[in-house]
């Protein structure tokens, strides 16, 4: 049985990297459809660390407070050389409760040094928790009966004809497998993220076929450490798909990239990763806020502990084969172990080959099982004595790789995720920059076929995410292999010469601010980002940062609502920030400060001044909304350092600047909704500090500055207003978006 599909985006792949791109898309009515080869989730818990910038994009997405309530904050890393701690490396030299979070002020004095609200990782199963809060994100936003038409499982995409013209489109073959409750929970997942690794798993059947059992992969569950080859019976169904534009996020070994003929370029160490989740006893502290790497010659193991979690789980019942079977509803509740995370751990360990070509580890054609629970706790008892493993929960054998795909994008299709780059785990980097490539690609591909933006613009998402990936595989493989054989003179090294490094504040901020993401600037030269007009402001390319504000309400008793300015950025859409610099009572002429003025109704020359930059500042929107309609502008009030904010008082100055600022917006804008015209107050300066201003406010053209602000939070322009050629450029860039 043939379906004929007409969409405008198949992505392939449903890991986080495919169902962030999916709910981009669906947030702004793209239509699409997603292709996975497995039945449900994959059992296994997977990647855990969630950086900064993830939680950024969480919060955009409307799903952060479900993660962080299912997560452990982590404070830091432990590297223990010979059993003795080498660097004992906290995140933070303070540890802050929900309270204080809402204070974004005081975050800078920790030692992260990283300019966000999230400053520390997270601990997060990423089937358990994360894929969970993302399918149900996606499901809200579409519907059940939607949800169930867009994401099609199992289904395997065999054929892939690639277009280069928006006309010409994409062209994919695909094919269901066998029903869910026939299918191994645990057959090797398309979308191992976060692993830099590839599951072992035996040679499959060719592409092409229709007809024959598909072998899936390595993986078990349970102690006995009993294995065999996963398959899935195909049923026959076809899907005949025409869109736009396809995006393969379907891992490390994708077929979309090898569709394409795009090189995988890199190299494989000769090991291999086993990765288990274990009910243990052993010496290593249980500090479940801290990853730990211990290390000795030729021995490695990586740990934390877990997090209670409903992806603990007693495994599913056997099969007559070895294989495992999904639980089904009514047959009673997986049993949970334990009633703490201390005995509970995820461990990452390694095991040597002997293979003389290591890149065919890539195309897994000498796959090994995993370890059962014996060789397990005698590979782990090498390192740390006296370990006793009471429970093998999860465990799978992975290679271990460093490689980059020579493009992310070739004609209409893209590469995202370990589908365009894989690499080692060290400081967890893998499925968090497969998320930032989903988030940099769906707005643009929404642009382009929802308002008409110019395809021109999709030439930008290589151009800035490939330079992204290619510097966190060196970062993450520079060295690897030799600290995980840890011999001879890098022992030493690392038990001497590295505290130093870490105990310096200069390393310590530059390494956890790189780790956490948010330092990723796009290039100006990538046709989403504007040049540089103001040197020493935050810059074209650069995460926009964050800070406290207050709202300034139009009621007139209201006095303001303290609220985060990343608070204010969530949407689905661009953010034209102004930023106001208004005199303290020292400045100006008539020595009164604007506090004084915005609470009287005293007709000034300061309000002049203030008048006729809100006359440019509505004038400037006008043009940028003309060319980008989905854009909400903030007004943002400020005197550079922490002030109280003035009573919007009825028939006071602040009262009538906001009305008459909001009656000119309505005029040039009435089918604008209210809440895409916001005005502030800069409540503790930090907007000045953070965005690095230097107003004066009776300077011409230097009194108000703006930034345009991207859907995925990166700033695109800036300069001040009144700098004609600052936006002049600015207006004629956009054409990308408004032909």
């Amino acid at each position: 049985m043939e379906e004929e599909i007409k969409t405008d985006v198949i992505i392939v792949g449903a890991g986080p990297t495919g169902l962030v791109l999916a709910i981009e898309l669906a947030r702004r009515g793209v239509d699409f459809i997603v292709f996975d080869k497995l039945p449900d989730r994959t059992r296994e818990s997977r990647a855990l660390g969630v950086m900064p910038r993830t939680l950024e994009i969480y919060e955009d997405l409307g799903i952060v407070k479900q993660a962080l309530s299912n997560g452990v904050e982590m404070l830091g890393e432990r590297l223990f050389v010979d059993g003795t701690v080498a660097v004992d490396w906290n995140f933070s030299e303070e540890r802050h409760n929900e309270q204080n979070r809402k204070r974004l002020s005081h975050r800078l004095h920790c030692a992260l040094q990283v300019d966000s609200f999230y400053c520390k990782p997270l601990l997060l199963h990423q089937v358990s928790v994360t894929e969970k809060l993302l399918c149900e994100k996606l499901a809200a936003i579409l519907g059940p009966d939607r949800m169930n038409y867009a994401l099609q499982r199992p289904v395997e995409v065999t054929s892939l004809k690639v277009g280069h013209t928006f006309a010409e489109g994409v062209h994919v073959c695909a094919c269901s497998l066998s029903d869910p409750e026939e299918s191994n929970a645990n057959a090797e997942g398309q979308h191992s993220e976060d692993t830099g690794s590839v599951d072992n798993v035996t040679p499959r059947t060719s592409e092409a076929e229709t007809t024959s059992s598909m072998t899936y992969g390595w993986t078990t569950s349970g102690d006995t450490g009993q294995q065999g080859p996963r398959t899935h019976r195909i049923r026959g169904k076809q899907f005949n798909v025409h869109a736009r534009y396809v995006v393969g996020c379907d891992g490390a070994r994708s077929f979309v990239r090898k569709s394409l003929g795009i090189p995988f370029e890199g190299f494989t160490i000769p090991s291999e990763f086993i990765v288990a989740d274990v009910v243990m006893t052993w010496g290593v502290p249980p500090d479940r806020n801290k990853f730990n790497l211990l290390t000795a010659p030729n021995r490695m193991v990586e740990c934390c502990p877990l997090p209670s979690g409903p992806s603990l789980l007693e495994p599913p019942p056997r099969l007559p084969d070895g294989g495992a079977t999904h639980r089904r509803q009514g047959g009673g509740a997986a049993r949970q172990y334990g009633s703490s995370s201390s005995n509970r751990w995820r461990l990452t360990t390694i095991r040597r080959i002997a293979e003389d070509r290591p890149e065919a580890m890539l195309e897994c054609r000498e796959a090994r099982p995993p370890p059962s629970k014996k060789e397990l706790q005698a590979m782990t008892a090498k390192l740390v004595a006296g370990t006793i493993i009471d429970h093998v929960i999860w465990s799978s054998s992975f290679s271990i790789n460093c490689r980059s795909a020579a493009f992310m994008k070739r004609g209409n299709a893209f590469l995202a995720g370990d589908a365009a780059h894989i690499f080692p785990p060290l400081f967890h980097q893998g499925h968090n920059t497969g998320i930032g490539d989903a988030y940099n690609l769906g707005w643009k591909l929404a642009h382009v076929l929802q308002d008409g933006a110019n395809p021109a613009l999709l030439e930008s998402y290589e151009q800035e995410r490939k330079p992204v990936g290619d510097a966190v595989v060196r970062f993450t493989s520079f060295g690897y292999q030799e600290i995980i054989e840890a011999k001879g003179y890098i022992a030493w090294s690392m038990k001497n010469i590295l505290p130093l490094f870490f105990n310096n504040k200069a390393f310590n901020s530059a390494l956890t601010n790189r780790i956490s993401q948010c330092h990723i600037k796009y290039p100006v030269d990538s046709g989403a980002v504007g040049k540089v007009f103001v040197s020493d402001s935050a810059l074209p390319g650069e995460r926009a940062p964050d800070a406290t504000v207050a709202i300034i309400s139009s009621e007139p008793s209201t006095v303001g609502n303290f609220i985060r300015l990343h608070e204010v950025y969530v949407g689905s859409g661009h953010v034209l920030l102004f930023v106001l610099r208004i005199p303290l009572s020292s400045e100006g002429p008539s020595g009164s400060s604007w506090f004084n003025l915005c609470s009287s109704q005293s007709q000034t020359a300061e309000r002049n001044i203030i008048g006729k930059e809100l006359e440019q500042i509505v004038e400037f929107a006008s043009r940028v909304r003309s060319r980008i309609e989905k854009t909400k502008v903030v007004l943002l009030f400020t005197v550079g350092l922490a002030s109280i904010v003035p009573p919007n008082a009825q028939f006071s100055g602040l009262s009538f600047l906001i009305a008459n600022f909001k009656e000119r917006m309505s005029k040039n804008f009435p089918n604008q909704a209210p809440e895409e015209t916001c005005v502030a107050w800069d409540v503790e300066g930090e907007v000045t500090r953070r965005y690095r201003l230097h107003l004066h406010p009776f300077t011409k053209h230097k009194c108000a500055a703006f930034f345009l602000i991207r859907d995925d939070k990166h700033i695109r322009n800036h300069g001040y207003c009144g700098d004609t050629y600052a936006e002049a450029t600015c207006i004629d860039s956009l054409s990308l978006y408004h032909p």
